[in-house]
């Protein structure tokens, strides 16, 4: 990225007034709008690039909070909004990390003693101190780490973001900081505000954030809970507990999660304090409320929360009402059987923008479209999270229970947790639902533009994938006879031959770079390791990137995908579809990029 050009004093002036705008306006800021915002106001004043202030301010609101993966050199909380792996192989983020400058660093300092909306200036202090110490090696002042801090805070009080969740992130930043910077009078002012905002979110039907004062206060031990602060609690959550099973029997309804958000926190609270009756008790009107809730519900229903309230009986100890529990499972696992059914859903998407995005892909030629098609349709793992905390909040409910993934025959093959517990879960689930769809649309049509105008077919193709380094010459007579099977459409036969080769190839890419691919077994000998464990090893993950390693997980190895590798080898899958069979082009064609240096 080229330095940005000065601001004039006329631009300048201009991006003052926006920002006043901005900052006068009372309730929600969300930062990807103000992002949006500001690049619309510099599209109509001008079509150059973007100017140093305007472009801090853009980068600014770019960024994602709460970031986990480990892209080099970025912050240990702010990080890019999207990932995905350039053609050598590097781990590119979105926005780079690089573009951020002393310079910048120092403008949003100025920014973040200047702003007079707290959730601007926790932007800008947030990112100066995540990143001052990578960007300028300097140690962030006291001076913003207290604007953050207080700008955190005032977020709470005054409730200026929209969700709950948003909130109860910004509490536990400020929790995070007091800790960080060993400022007792902030810890407890953290604390306090904790346990205020607990009480005003606290209901008897309150579900996701009901055990957030527990999670942050009592479960962290940095946190210098006091004893009167953890019997309040505690009590807190005796209450909801209390007043639901009693508002129960006076015959009124409750989801038996709201129970669960109660009672979890009181369980792991008397385990972890040896105090057997007071859990025993909690357990039993945790269980109960499952229990009696499954007379009112269907099959499939039951059978998902039989089998949670079986794992909760387990976790804390109580075998004998788990065996209970089985028997009342078995019994469920028919119904839910019977309740099975076939769902249909469209979705309308404009013919132009497929003819478009057809164009983009195949007007090169053949070479350059089959390149293109193996490096754009990885799906990018941060864009999928992003979409699942979109549907977190717009629909919250279906996002704290647990799901239950079955087969035809109404046995369970995957569990996927709540959401705070089971991120990857929904990402893996969300990942398959986009695949399905790009794959029926835009994958489709760009391979039958280039089979009907550019020559694909087999021969062309198999000259494109023997470029490889990763397919031996044992290995392509195999990999051809399943080529084969695709353009005749019998994709069973395809998937059966090409899966086998998809593993071998990638056993061969971990012994091209040095790595093992053998594991001692039972018998004193070796065994090769198998496709999720070759997805494991740091070899792969730094030669494919890890949107591509996740990928191939959700598509051959993970029951909450396709788990189309395990399915077809184990012989539990009968056919294949065309768009599962495209998906496994598409990893084929990725896995035939691995060449030679001179061969590009």
């Amino acid at each position: 990225m080229s330095k940005p050009a000065k601001t004039t004093d006329t631009q300048l002036a201009d991006l003052n007034e926006l920002l006043k705008v901005i900052e006068s306006r009372d309730g929600f800021l969300e930062y990807h709008n103000l992002e949006a915002e500001i690049m619309n106001a510099w599209g109509e004043l001008s079509d150059e690039e973007l100017p140093f202030e305007w472009l801090s301010e853009v980068l600014a609101f770019q960024f994602m909070e709460e970031y986990t993966s480990q892209i080099e050199g970025y912050g240990n909380y702010f990080g890019p909004r999207m990932e995905w792996t350039s053609p050598d192989g590097v781990l590119m983020g979105l926005p780079d990390v690089g573009h951020v400058t002393k310079e910048m660093i120092s403008y949003w300092v100025e920014r973040a003693k200047s702003s007079s909306h707290p959730v601007m200036a926790a932007r800008y202090s947030g990112l100066v101190i995540d990143l001052s110490k990578i960007v300028t090696e300097r140690a962030p002042a006291y001076e913003i780490a207290e604007i953050y801090f207080e700008s955190l805070m005032q977020i709470s009080r005054e409730r200026l973001q929209e969700y709950e969740m948003d909130i109860v992130h910004k509490l536990e930043r400020a929790l995070q900081i007091s800790i960080s910077f060993r400022k007792n009078h902030w810890l407890a002012q953290a604390r306090d505000e904790i346990i205020a905002y607990q009480n005003v979110i606290d209901s008897d039907d309150a579900l996701g954030y009901g055990g957030m004062a527990y999670r942050l206060l009592i479960e962290n031990k940095k946190s210098g809970v006091t004893a009167e602060q953890e019997k309040s609690i505690v009590d807190n959550l005796e209450r909801r507990l209390t007043s639901m099973e009693l508002k129960t029997r006076e015959g009124e309804v409750f989801d038996p999660w709201h129970f669960e958000a109660a009672a979890q926190p009181l369980a792991n609270y008397y385990k972890h304090q040896n105090r057997k009756e007071d859990l025993t008790r909690v357990v039993n009107i945790w269980g109960n409320a499952f229990e009696v809730a499954i007379e009112s519900v269907s099959g499939i229903i039951a059978s998902s929360w039989l089998q949670h309230i079986d794992e909760v009986y387990g976790r804390y100890g109580f075998k004998d009402k788990s065996e209970a529990i089985a028997i009342k499972l078995r019994k469920a696992g028919k119904n839910a059987k019977n309740d099975l059914s076939e769902h249909e859903f469209s979705v309308e998407i404009a013919k132009d923008e497929v003819e478009r995005i057809v164009i983009a892909f195949t007007d090169d030629g053949l070479e350059t479209a089959l390149i293109r098609i193996a490096l754009q349709f990885i799906p990018k793992v941060d864009r999928t999270k992003k979409q699942v905390e979109g549907l977190l909040k717009s629909s919250p409910l279906s996002y704290m229970m647990l799901r239950h993934l079955m087969d035809e025959k109404g046995r369970v093959i995957a569990v996927i947790g709540p959401y705070e517990k089971d991120q990857k879960g929904h990402i893996i689930q969300q990942m398959a639902r986009e695949i399905e769809i790009e794959s029926s649309v835009y994958f489709n049509a760009v391979l039958e533009e280039s089979i009907n105008n550019l020559g694909l077919n087999e021969t062309t193709l198999m000259e494109f994938i023997s470029k490889s380094l990763v397919f031996k010459p044992e290995g392509l007579s195999i990999v051809k006879k399943g080529v084969a099977s695709f353009f005749e459409k019998d994709f069973f036969i395809f998937a059966s031959l090409i899966i086998p080769q998809i593993e071998e190839g990638i056993r061969n890419l971990q012994e091209l770079f040095g790595g093992t691919v053998l594991k001692p077994n039972r018998d004193g000998g070796y065994n090769y390791k198998n496709l999720e464990e070759l997805l494991r090893e740091d070899i792969v993950s730094q030669a494919l990137g890890q949107d591509f390693v996740f990928y191939t997980r959700v598509i051959m190895t993970d029951a909450r995908g396709y788990n189309l590798r395990n399915d077809i080898c184990h012989g539990l899958r009968k056919e294949v579809s065309r768009n599962h069979a495209l998906r496994i082009m598409h990893i084929l064609l990725c896995l035939a990029l691995i060449r030679p240096k001179e061969q590009g």
